[in-house]
């Protein structure tokens, strides 16, 4: 194992305009410390004994949220890690890492909690022109007895472009006989920072009777046409209720779900 260098991983996040954390602490970056619960400190691996314990112990990693779905200029998310060791923390780093990118963080110390597990979190920026990956997330940790652990894998998280659904069901009401109109458009945001029409995607509908909390997804489905429309037309007979439409995403793309309109049926 080897530690990062952090001028390559800066470089090359520089070259790309991806992922930024400027060197605030936590406290500026507006993040808020969680609050201390009583809790046994976690079980130490059992090839290490308090006495000859070699590394800081990484005991969890998470990016939030995920996925990290961007929007249109600037999308922040958090990444966070929870370090042990009894010499105390005195640097955390993290890696991203996928096919196609590779960056480097410092994280900054933001509390200790009751068990003596330190929390070490930094917020960072992504842009449209992020590579649309799986990343995974290696942590190396130091302490100040001057020891370092390299946690490979230790967790990982999906970056996808944001999409954008718009959806209307008509007419408003409608005889049990009828049929209803279910019609809207899909965007996709694309890599140079605007937002162009999606097509050829599918799109599924949900129906929610009048009164009920649960979604039904019904059979029928309907594909974008050359201008991102989609249209499709089913009968009434299910009754007053809500409409929707749901875009389930892609690799690349996030799923995207409209807002509901209701339909009278008389």
């Amino acid at each position: 194992m080897y530690k990062r260098k952090i001028a390559v991983a800066l470089g090359l996040a520089g070259s790309l305009g991806l992922l930024g954390a400027g060197p605030a602490s936590a406290a500026d970056r507006g993040l808020t410390q969680e609050k201390q619960t009583q809790q046994q400190r976690p079980a130490m691996p059992d090839s290490h004994e308090e006495d000859d314990y070699e590394g800081p112990e990484v005991i969890d990693v998470k990016v939030n949220p995920n996925p990290v779905v961007l929007h249109k200029g600037e999308t922040e998310f958090e990444v966070k890690a929870l370090v042990y060791d009894p010499a105390g923390v005195e640097s955390v780093e993290v890696t991203f890492e996928s096919p196609n990118d590779y960056y480097y963080f410092d994280l900054d110390y933001v509390k200790t909690r009751s068990s003596g597990v330190e929390v070490w979190t930094a917020i960072l920026s992504a842009y449209p022109d992020t590579y649309t990956d799986l990343y995974t997330v290696d942590v190396d940790a130091y302490d100040y007895d001057y020891n370092a652990t390299y946690e490979r894998n230790a967790g990982s998280f999906s970056v996808k472009l944001n999409t954008v659904l718009s959806f209307n069901a008509s007419p408003e009401g409608v005889d049990r006989s009828g049929r209803i109109t279910l019609a809207g458009h899909l965007d996709r945001l694309s890599r140079d920072n605007r937002y162009v029409d999606y097509t050829g995607k599918t799109v599924y509908f949900q129906f929610k009777p009048e009164g009920s909390s649960d979604w039904t997804t019904i059979s029928k489905t309907t594909t974008t046409n050359s201008s991102g429309d989609y249209a499709r037309t089913v009968g009434a007979a299910r009754g007053d209720g809500t409409w929707r439409a749901v875009f389930k995403g892609t690799g690349n793309y996030a799923s995207a779900r409209s807002g509901g309109d209701f339909i009278d049926v008389t």
